[in-house]
């Protein structure tokens, strides 16, 4: 769905470039963190350059929002809340996420049940500058900071340290369930973020 929906919003970019006589001579800009620049969305997006040679991506993989309104990039995939209303959003997918555990770790201590069942181990977590992720602001609101045994910068990097045994850790579904990783328990209710495909009114 979301490779669908940016090989779409390209197709519009392009279609506007057309009818206002403008050339596209630079890289169409799509920015969007690391894990949504898949293989399905790459092999989409080489489908569009073949019917359409003379369109060039230029890929911007990051957490951060890039300002879309001063130019910094055309195209942006992003997560939660938009916060600018100038904005031309599309909405793609929910995305769900829950607390994962590496087969090493499983064997050794063995996974907890519920949220009731958290104490006694311990957790891979997010550093202060990332940006907030509701299934770990969950977590973080039922153990205690001495169980926190590392932290990361984004839900790329808890991967490997999962993955190595290092500890439990919040981890989206889609990058957990690439990994290997062992569900604790079901995603949370209420912690489903909403992806968006986003446009600045004037790319």
């Amino acid at each position: 769905a979301e490779a669908r929906a940016v090989a779409d919003a390209v197709a519009a970019f392009e279609r506007k470039a057309g009818r206002t006589g403008v050339t596209i001579d630079k890289p169409i800009r799509l920015t969007a963190p690391k894990s949504n620049f898949s293989e399905n969305l790459a092999a989409t997006l080489a489908d569009f350059t073949d019917m359409h040679p003379g369109v060039r991506f230029e890929f911007l993989a990051s957490g951060d929002f890039l300002d879309l309104m001063a130019g910094d990039a055309d195209v942006a995939i992003r997560f939660g809340e938009i916060g600018d209303d100038r904005l031309i959003c599309r909405k793609l997918t929910t995305a769900t996420a829950s607390i994962y555990s590496s087969p090493t770790y499983a064997d050794r201590y063995g996974l907890p049940a519920d949220e009731n069942d958290l104490a006694g181990h311990r957790f891979m977590g997010y550093d202060r500058s990332s940006r907030s992720f509701p299934v770990y602001d969950w977590l973080l609101e039922r153990i205690s900071p001495d169980q926190i045994v590392g932290r990361v910068s984004d839900p790329e990097a808890i991967v490997p340290a999962v993955r190595a045994g290092l500890g439990l850790g919040a981890v989206p579904t889609t990058l957990a369930e690439e990994a290997g990783l062992l569900p604790c328990f079901p995603p949370p209710p209420g912690t489903e973020v909403t992806s968006h495909l986003v446009m600045s009114p004037e790319a």
